[in-house]
């Protein structure tokens, strides 16, 4: 299995209206050190908002680490040496390493970084409310499944209640994508939108996409475990029934 994670920031929220800001975020932050230290190899980098289980993943769609270019477009920006708040939770794990990670790649290109732990119930809730206490950026997760509908109606769509960013650039164009994945019965058109919604992602820098990692499961015997193929996924996780 995959586990799809991300680092998304608050665009509607200064500094990250400017995209010169977002794409020194993009290239700023080693993914396969990430992957190779924090977790061991047991993952991979992503560049996209979809991981390799996902419909709609492209692997020729990679961007290099680059803290040169990164400290070029910070330069560029409007950014002013505010200390911005990076925001995690136990959803993923070693969160508290990742972020501490990240905090060093961002100083290293000029980003002053304040970290802050919340619950993951409290972190929702300040994204459903639009709570200030958020912070700047947050890091986040999503299970994983086959099917990216989900994930993209919660956290793309910018009506969702738990959309992070609600005030993307053109965002009446990737709304009008995601509701028509949403619809689309034939795969081969539905991809073809995937793609689309990707690649405006890509560009306009929304979140820098992280890493994957691989789910690695230890089953006891006591444990009934009998989903169907293709519902073994987080939310099914109440289903899950103990032997005496």
């Amino acid at each position: 299995g995959n586990q799809h994670y991300t680092f998304a920031m608050s665009v509607n929220k200064d500094p990250f209206t400017d995209v010169n800001v977002r794409r020194a975020l993009k290239h700023g932050i080693n993914r396969q050190e990430i992957v190779d230290r924090i977790f061991l190899g047991e993952g991979y980098p992503l560049y996209t908002y979809a991981s390799r289980a996902e419909l709609g993943h492209n692997p020729e769609t990679v961007f290099e680490f680059d803290p040169e270019k990164a400290k070029a477009y910070l330069k560029q920006s409007s950014y002013n040496n505010q200390t911005l708040t990076l925001t995690y939770t136990n959803m993923m794990p070693n969160s508290a390493l990742v972020a501490a990670v990240i905090q060093k790649y961002l100083k290293n290109i000029g980003i002053k970084i304040k970290l802050q732990q919340l619950e993951e119930g409290t972190a929702a809730t300040y994204v459903r409310n639009k709570d200030k206490r958020l912070g700047h950026l947050r890091l986040y997760g999503w299970a994983g499944e086959r099917d990216p509908n989900i994930r993209l109606m919660l956290s793309v769509l910018s009506t969702s209640p738990y959309a992070t960013v609600r005030d993307r650039p053109r965002k009446k164009e990737v709304d009008a994508l995601v509701l028509a994945q949403a619809r689309e019965m034939d795969e081969q058109k539905r991809i073809e939108i995937l793609k689309q919604i990707h690649e405006i992602m890509t560009h306009d820098a929304v979140g820098a996409i992280l890493f994957g990692l691989n789910m690695i499961y230890g089953m006891s015997e006591r444990i009934d475990y009998t989903w169907t193929p293709n519902t073994a996924f987080l939310f099914n996780l109440h289903m899950i029934e103990k032997k005496n």
